[in-house]
């Protein structure tokens, strides 16, 4: 519950992959910290992230013919969910576990699995006259070294080339325009993802894709429309903010990467880390869901219920909800100042409330 942060030491950032692009466009010193952590998260994640990196590998086991119906599809389901307790387990995060405890409609996605091991139509061409060819995991790489990735599924038919992601979470936002209208997009790190794959497969290749695909859970199929010349121009965006970071960062000019905003923050998984983002947060309390204060006290009451009380400049403030095991914890850091991230407020009163993703930094 309660961490205490490894220094950050700088490591030059030798590449991105198109998964990243997105977020360090945005926010390049995330790109700076995620090298210095070792890209492990500095806090803990929703369950539905941890839960999504087993659907995912279901997934690539099924596309790549590993599992090839239900009872090799039991096996892998039944293995993969207990590796992800054990994870969760050594990191510390046993509040998690069972993960799919944590799960709303885990039935449901475990059905939408299943469905795709026949259904094979979903993300292939269907047509006889076509010499079929799937590369699962296919890796992409330009002629630099600089951005390289692997696409979930490349199929490479004679005159053909489709390139595939699958996506266990939603693949579309939601936009409100005037009149409360509501307009469906996709979301744009993944449009930026698979045009920076083609680029890539065009670099290696010689020829472009034919036609770039998302993939949901809920076997929507939507196409990325594209043209090489865009695909290109984002890859260029990709060295050069990749030259950028490299460059302020050996300088030493970090502020100059750190773009904190709630939108870049909210969920960065490395903001522990960013002394920028604790300077912000102090100007912006609660925006993000994380709030910074001396520990005052920390009571367990007769019922179970537990209080942590942290003075927060003149204000005192009461977050409830942690596990009694923690007591000792944090009664050993009174007076210590501490970082909360991941809580949520309570909507009757002004108090807060931890969550089983909340994480606790001694600063």
């Amino acid at each position: 519950m309660i961490r205490i942060l490894t220094p950050f030491i700088y490591k030059k950032v030798n590449r991105i992959s198109p998964s990243q692009l997105y977020g360090v466009l945005k926010c390049p010193f995330k790109m700076v910290l995620a090298e210095a952590y070792h890209h492990k998260p500095l806090v803990a994640l929703s369950p539905n992230a941890y839960f999504g990196s087993v659907l995912h590998t279901i997934i690539e086991l099924i596309t790549n013919r590993t599992i090839v119906d239900l009872p090799t599809f039991e096996h892998y389901w039944k293995e993969l969910i207990m590796k992800k307790d054990n994870e969760l387990i050594n990191e510390g995060l046993d509040e998690l576990v069972p993960i799919k405890a944590h799960i709303k409609n885990v039935g449901l996605k475990k059905i939408q699995l299943q469905w795709l091991i026949n259904n094979k139509s979903t993300y292939s061409r269907p047509s006889a006259g076509y010499s079929n060819r799937y590369r699962s995991e296919m890796s992409l790489f330009d002629n630099t070294g600089r951005i390289f990735g692997k696409a979930d599924l490349v199929y490479e038919g004679i005159d053909y080339i489709e390139i595939y992601d699958f996506k266990t979470g939603n693949i579309l936002k939601q936009i409100f325009n005037e009149g409360s209208d509501i307009t469906y997009l996709i979301k744009e790190e993944y449009e930026y993802q698979l045009k920076l794959y083609a680029y890539l497969y065009f670099q290696m290749k010689g020829r472009s894709p034919d036609k770039l695909s998302l993939i949901s859970l809920d076997k929507k199929k939507i196409e990325i429309p594209f043209d090489i010349g865009e695909c290109e121009s984002l890859y260029h965006k990709a060295i050069n903010i990749l030259e950028e970071l490299n460059s302020h960062s050996q300088n030493g000019n970090f502020k100059k990467l750190a773009h904190c905003a709630e939108d870049n923050c909210k969920f960065c998984v490395y903001r522990p880390a960013c002394v920028h983002y604790t300077d912000w947060m102090e100007n912006n309390k609660l925006v993000t869901n994380d709030i910074c204060g001396t520990l005052l006290s920390f009571k367990v009451f007769p019922n179970g219920n537990t209080c942590a009380y942290i003075s927060e400049g003149f204000n005192t403030r009461v977050i409830s909800g942690f596990n009694q095991k923690h007591e000792g914890s944090f009664n050993s850091r009174l007076n210590k100042k501490l970082v909360f991230f991941n809580i949520q407020k309570d909507k009757n009163s002004t108090n807060l409330i931890a969550t089983n993703t909340t994480t606790v930094y001694e600063y």
